[in-house]
């Protein structure tokens, strides 16, 4: 089925299986392209921006995504979790002769937000969207963290910093989409591998300078392998001083212009079409996925199972739609309404 979006005015396509879904929801199918829709979900999403305000409910400051004079009313985490208050006490009546949209704003004020979205953390009260962290400082969209700072979308890492797009990995820096990797450097979508500088696309390899696209590599410096001598060498050579990482990192963009590139990054996957995704099985539209199974038009997620349109969505939600910021949910759908983690 063609449809032409109401938002950009381009046409797009809402698939055989895209209606299944929708009917399975007993939904009306969408009448915005997915780019829109994306868009639409990610305008209710402040995930890096903080702000120090009081807890309406304690009165103690803390830092939170909802400045001091938003028209919310704010609980800190402490107190949002607690049974000091009772969410039954904000409920109103439904007016039938009022917009739905009119009254639910303003329940929506009413309701206290949780100020900033942590869960179980130590010593991590800069973050968002993250839980079970220790000692962590400004990362974002994380979860079983220790000692990192200044990431996004980390997941079991350890004392790495400057990083995105990480996973099980440990003493890393400056690496993108990397994952069971060991001190690493200057690194991106790398597997499996440990002592990697200015390295792309390997896996299983080790001790590497500006390799690309190889595997089971050892002693090697641009995809030849060298003496253990030679290597350590080279290595300190880069990094004796701030001018000479400056000129590998040039060389490094220059060196990744020439390498071939594989149509998408996925591993385990199975008909699929996206990218950055990982052990994911039936979908269009997915992007730095994980473990999903028939799911369409996602991103950052991990562990969905027949969902559709959905956001930062994590712990095995299960056949939802329309999701900006789930967390183990199950049978929800357009949750414009229900941001709990904004």
């Amino acid at each position: 089925m063609q449809k032409i979006c109401k938002t950009c005015k381009k046409e797009f396509e809402i698939r055989d299986a895209d209606l299944v879904f929708y009917e399975q929801m007993k939904t009306a199918p969408p009448l915005d392209c997915p780019d829109c829709r994306m868009a639409r979900r990610l305008v209710f999403r402040n995930e890096r921006t903080f702000y120090k305000r009081p807890c309406d409910l304690c009165k103690k400051d803390m830092v939170s995504v909802y400045t001091a004079d938003s028209n919310y009313t704010v609980y800190c985490h402490d107190c949002w979790w607690s049974d000091n208050w009772d969410p039954k006490s904000y409920a109103l009546d439904y007016d039938f002769n009022k917009p739905f949209f009119s009254q639910f704003q303003e329940l929506e004020r009413k309701v206290p937000k949780l100020g900033i979205m942590i869960a179980n953390n130590v010593r991590s009260d800069y973050t968002n969207g993250s839980a079970e962290n220790k000692d962590c400082y400004l990362i974002f969209a994380a979860d079983f963290n220790e000692d990192c700072m200044y990431g996004r979308l980390l997941q079991r890492d350890k004392m790495c910093v400057d990083c995105a797009f990480l996973h099980e990995s440990e003493l890393c820096y400056e690496c993108i989409d990397c994952r069971n990797c060991f001190k690493c450097m200057f690194s991106e979508q790398c597997q499996a591998s440990s002592d990697l500088l200015f390295c792309y696309d390997l896996r299983d390899s080790n001790n590497c300078i500006f390799c690309t696209n190889s595997r089971h590599l050892s002693n090697a410096i641009l995809n030849i392998k060298y003496s253990p001598e030679e290597y350590t060498k080279k290595k300190a050579e880069i990094l004796s001083n701030y001018e000479s990482i400056q000129k590998a990192k040039f060389e490094f963009e220059e060196l990744k212009k020439k390498t071939i590139r594989k149509f998408a990054c996925q591993t385990k996957c199975n008909n699929v079409i996206g990218d950055y995704l990982h052990n994911c099985h039936q979908g269009v539209f997915l992007y730095d996925t994980y473990d999903s199974k028939n799911c369409s038009y996602m991103t950052d997620t991990e562990n969905p199972t027949d969902s559709w349109d959905c956001n930062n969505y994590y712990y095995k939600c299960e056949f939802n739609y329309n999701v900006m910021g789930g967390n183990a949910n199950q049978q929800m759908q357009k949750l414009f309404i229900c941001f709990l983690f904004q």
